[in-house]
């Protein structure tokens, strides 16, 4: 993002969608990508993580426990619900 906000959408199909790449710049109804399975298992499920910019490195870090992601990650429930209100999905 411009800002420096890094969205990361995990556990994907590993089928990109049209156009999309790393670093791409999205809108609000584009397609990302496809749901897929975490390690194999029957369950589907789209992970999604939002990191401020604040901080560098790579965003999984296996010595920062307890979710082992960089120091900037932060909660995006405000930021899918401000989309959602914007979008007609939330009231």
């Amino acid at each position: 993002n411009k800002d420096g906000t890094v969205i990361r959408y995990g556990e994907l199909s590993g089928r990109n969608a049209p156009g999309i790449k790393p670093g791409a710049l999205i809108s609000a109804g584009d397609t990302v990508g496809y749901i897929g399975r975490l390690n194999g298992l029957k369950n589907t499920m789209l992970h999604f993580e939002e990191f401020r910019g604040t901080a560098s490195g790579a965003l999984t870090q296996a010595n920062n426990p307890p979710y082992k992601r960089r120091k900037d990650l932060q909660d995006p429930t405000p930021l899918l619900v401000s989309l959602g209100k914007k979008e007609g999905v939330l009231r």
